[in-house]
């Protein structure tokens, strides 16, 4: 959502901050072999913690699993309409910012891992790329204070 506000709206936003997402862009040739040579046999039908989460956070944080689970449960509802884009993302679409782009990532995301992430990323004009180490794609639950922290230095800046 983020995305298609930025680029409908640019003068409304100095930076702009997109964490965690794949951002369902619509990729060029080069994205979709990648997806395809990356794809994970069976991935969807995964419990949504072992999608989510690294194995080092299930691994030693598994209070941490359980809460994120009951959060994740209570979110979860059926038949609620997805928000409708302005306009399909695509890497066109992201070669229209023009203002900085901090782009975070877990580095073990299995969900949109940080391949991926390059190369819709190449299409920003102004991006940095963050990869906080040993977080999976719910990389500001299992690493809050590593996200944060990278997010405001890039605001001070």
């Amino acid at each position: 959502f983020a995305f298609d506000y930025a680029a409908w709206k640019p003068e409304k936003l100095r930076k702009l901050v997109l964490g965690a997402t794949g951002l369902g862009v619509q990729v060029d040739e080069e994205g979709e072999a990648f997806r395809r040579n990356s794809a994970i046999p069976g991935f969807s039908k995964l419990p949504p913690d072992v999608r989510e989460l690294s194995p080092t956070y299930r691994g030693l944080n598994p209070e941490g699993v359980r809460r994120w689970l009951e959060i994740e449960h209570h979110a979860a509802q059926a038949n609620v309409p997805r928000h409708l884009l302005r306009t399909p993302n695509t890497v066109e679409k992201l070669a229209t910012l023009k203002m900085p782009v901090l782009v975070i990532a877990g580095d073990v995301d299995l969900t949109t891992p940080s391949g991926a992430i390059r190369l819709w990323a190449k299409h920003l004009p102004q991006h940095e790329l963050k990869l906080i180490t040993e977080a999976g794609h719910a990389v500001m639950w299992e690493q809050p204070k590593a996200f944060n922290e990278a997010i405001l230095d890039f605001i001070r800046r």
